[in-house]
């Protein structure tokens, strides 16, 4: 309209762009109506654009060239991108002059403030003895983005391990900007947890080698989150439905809360879960998670599958102990990851798997021709990339090849327990466990296994007579741990105070105190002596939680990534060269236009975009 009473092509007439408080940046684009958006959509047209350069907004005015704005009559362009460069409340201004005067402005309200003001946060670490820092404290409003622009649904992200209270902020904010922009008008709350037990600093990288410390936290903090959720609905049930999506290790917080606590979650969004897929699956056969024969399976530490000559039978594992007791009400018959958090026929929660299996973290050796390496071998070989460190070109990007599978085979292989396995259950061996040689030089006395006691070695016999259920649950063939070792678990007492309750591992293979021990230290058992058998839900679909492409998605497929007409392969950043796997933080780390997919599925699958529930 103003174009038609003021044509640009008149020499006396000027367009200035103007801002009272000089808070924006701007630059003009060839983007028409029609492609307004690309620059979100195609990583092409956003590479074009990210290299222009910005003009600042001043409050006298900048002036705008007359040939763009004869784009605009054409629809052949006209498109111009505003960035904030400080806060403001002052208005974007379009101002007409002719000479010294002003002939009309139209006036864009604006609102600029830092992302952290458009999304609410809540600080748990106080639920496992942590102080919260100042600057990452609650924020139970969003000043920016007030209650009454969202939609009555509400969407809670819990980050991953490794990820300390200021680098939660980090994950928060891209979190939320991208489901923003994918079109959520859910109220949006970051969750921050205590997942960074030994973080050290490694220059411009963080690096937390005991990951099975901080399982333990996650699940400490699961009673707190279901409180928080469950004050989310509000004494009108206002937002009416609770959507809560977990990153990685974030998925032991969420699950957690949702299967011990009854977190009222309407929708959970598993993404990358560093959770063993058998706790959402435990069943073995066609269609599950858990490998149909224990003896081939490839979890194991092959020293106990495939270095020795054998197998040992699957009676010994510590995977199976739970096994030896047929009571129920022996809560040792619950130390398993399997169906741990399997969801519950009264369960309303609608569960959906974002799952890759281009994944590093969380990848395993498919072809089953590795060897297990000991933890020297991981720290000397490979330190950079079996630990949480940050990679050339990948900024924050917390890489890891294999690493979660290796602190599964690694438990009961370490000498302290606080370097990505545990020094007790596992896959160690049991050193009181003998046998004898009779007659010759081999036969002077006992001899510790496994150095003689070989798979093939133990006959029908010895597993009758010597491995016998009541033998092995007070003395197992696994590595049983010290007398001096303490196991500890976080409770909370009625006044909700935390509180770390440490008992003697022992206690276990007592008769009369296991069951009792076992009851109150489950998780911390099953976090640092239970193996897991399956790959994590992170890594492979779990069917049993729904339909391919309906509840269960791999980010590593077309689905999520669709490919370019023409093209093989889908597009990627360049600096990733030819490998077009979806690795484990990318869809922080790697820039929006090529991840879109996955926000805009999270959007669909909770109808985040509707305008009520």
């Amino acid at each position: 309209g103003l174009l038609a009473t003021y044509p640009a092509t008149d020499p006396t007439i000027t367009y200035k762009l103007a801002q009272a408080d000089g808070a924006a940046n701007f630059f003009t684009t060839d983007l028409t109506p029609a492609t307004g958006g690309s620059y979100h959509s195609d990583a092409e047209v956003a590479k074009t654009l990210g290299d222009k350069p910005v003009t600042p907004i001043t409050a006298t005015g900048v002036t705008l060239d007359p040939a763009f704005l004869g784009k605009i009559l054409t629809a052949d362009g006209g498109i111009i991108l505003v960035e904030a460069r400080k806060e403001t409340k002052e208005p974007l201004r379009l101002e007409v002059w002719r000479g010294t005067t002003l002939l009309s402005k139209v006036e864009l309200p604006l609102k600029f403030g830092g992302v952290e003001t458009m999304f609410r946060h809540k600080n748990l670490v106080n639920a496992v003895g942590m102080a919260p820092e100042p600057s990452a404290d609650d924020r139970p409003g969003a000043p920016n983005w007030p209650d009454e622009l969202t939609n009555k649904q509400a969407f809670v992200f819990v980050h991953g391990y490794n990820v300390n209270q200021q680098q939660a902020r980090g994950w928060q904010a891209e979190f939320f900007k991208r489901l923003w922009w994918s079109g959520s008008r859910a109220q949006f709350w970051g969750v921050t947890w205590y997942g960074t037990e030994s973080q050290i600093t490694l220059g411009t990288s963080h690096v937390t080698p005991n990951y099975q410390a901080n399982v333990v936290h996650a699940i400490g903090t699961a009673p707190k989150l279901a409180e928080f959720i469950t004050t989310l609905r509000g004494p009108q049930n206002n937002p009416l439905i609770v959507n809560v999506a977990g990153h990685s290790l974030g998925n032991m917080v969420v699950s957690s809360a949702i299967s011990d606590y009854h977190a009222p979650v309407d929708r959970y969004f598993m993404i990358d879960a560093a959770v063993a897929a058998e706790a959402y699956d435990g069943a073995q056969g066609s269609g599950h998670v858990v490998q149909p024969n224990d003896g081939t399976a490839f979890l194991p530490h092959t020293q106990w599958n495939k270095e020795l000559g054998g197998v040992y039978p699957a009676k010994l594992w510590a995977s199976n102990w739970y096994t030896l007791f047929p009571s129920p009400s022996d809560n040792r018959s619950k130390l398993t990851w399997r169906n741990r958090f399997a969801p519950s026929e009264d369960t309303n929660t609608a569960y959906f798997d974002f799952h890759s299996t281009g994944e590093e973290v969380l990848g395993y050796d498919e072809n089953h021709t590795e060897n297990t390496p000991n933890v020297v071998g991981v720290l000397w070989s490979e330190f950079k990339a079996y630990f949480h460190i940050t990679l050339p070109g990948q900024k924050g990007q917390p890489n890891g090849y294999q690493s979660w599978i290796y602190q599964e085979q690694l438990k009961g292989r370490t000498t302290t327990g606080k370097v990505l396995g545990s020094n007790y259950g596992g896959w160690g061996f049991n050193t009181f466990h003998f046998k004898k040689f009779p007659g010759s030089a081999a036969g002077k006395g006992p001899i510790l296994v496994p150095a003689v006691l070989r798979p093939a070695e133990i006959t029908p016999a010895m597993l009758d007579q010597v491995f016998t259920p009541e033998a092995l649950r007070e003395e197992p063939f696994f590595r049983p741990g010290s007398n001096r070792t303490q196991v500890g678990t976080w409770t909370h007492g009625t006044a909700g105070k935390p509180d770390f309750k440490t008992d003697p591992l022992k206690k276990l293979y007592d008769t009369a105190a296991g069951s009792t021990f076992a009851g109150l230290h489950r998780d911390t058992l099953l976090a640092r002596m239970i193996p897991a058998m399956s790959p994590p839900a992170g890594r492979i679909a779990v069917l049993q939680l729904g339909q391919i492409n309906l509840r269960n998605f791999d980010m590593n497929d077309i689905v999520i990534r669709p490919k370019k007409e023409g093209t093989e392969s889908p597009p990627w950043p360049a600096n990733r060269g030819q490998d077009f796997r979806w690795w484990h933080s990318d869809l922080r780390e790697v820039a929006y236009p090529y991840v879109r997919g996955l926000y805009k599925q999270l959007k669909a699958s909770g109808n985040l975009g509707d305008a009520t529930p």
